[in-house]
């Protein structure tokens, strides 16, 4: 006699949400690539590391615009996507 579980998943069922959370994954990291790509972008516009941009803002190096909010914005995002990989 053999024993089965009849809410276990089926292999085609495991399959299935493996693909799906290989698809979320990607997405993920195509995400956090874009954003270091836009970050990357941002200081070589402005020649200030990503670290200095709030000091850039209040010492007068760096106008607080839309773009440099975006940069904020985006560092803060990345800085973020960084510590939950990292499980911080």
């Amino acid at each position: 006699m053999v024993l089965t579980n009849p809410t276990a998943p089926t292999a085609k069922e495991l399959a299935d949400q493996l693909l799906a959370e290989r698809e979320v994954i990607e997405r993920y990291v195509e995400q956090v690539n874009a954003l270091w790509n836009r970050v990357l972008a941002y200081e070589e516009q402005f020649g200030i590391p990503s670290s200095e941009v709030h000091e850039a803002i209040d010492d007068g190096r760096l106008q607080e615009t839309l773009e440099a909010c975006k940069w904020i914005i985006d560092s803060e995002r990345l800085a973020n996507a960084e510590r939950t990989w990292n499980g911080s």
